[in-house]
């Protein structure tokens, strides 16, 4: 089965789904449902969005993303400090 993304468009949501889903105002619930109409009535559609999303997955590798979030929380903690975390 094939799946669509329907996603808030606050924060940096938007940036990460790129063209790989359907935004909706976090606050609009008949915008998401009208979005998670459109997905289930198009299989087309929901195709479209996936193979999008597993296209764009390489640009968010899980080890960098890691990596960032713990450097950040270095940074937080220790804010004049290098991280001491490794990168590679």
């Amino acid at each position: 089965m094939r799946r669509g993304l329907i996603a808030s468009d606050r924060g940096a949501i938007p940036e990460v789904v790129g063209d790989a889903g359907l935004l909706a105002d976090a606050e609009d619930a008949d915008g998401f449902a009208h979005h998670l109409s459109k997905v289930l009535l198009s299989p087309d559609l929901a195709t479209t969005l996936q193979n999008r999303g597993f296209r764009a997955r390489h640009s968010f590798p899980r080890q960098r993303t890691a990596q960032q979030i713990l450097d950040s929380y270095q940074r937080t903690v220790h804010p004049t400090e290098q991280p001491v975390f490794a990168h590679g």
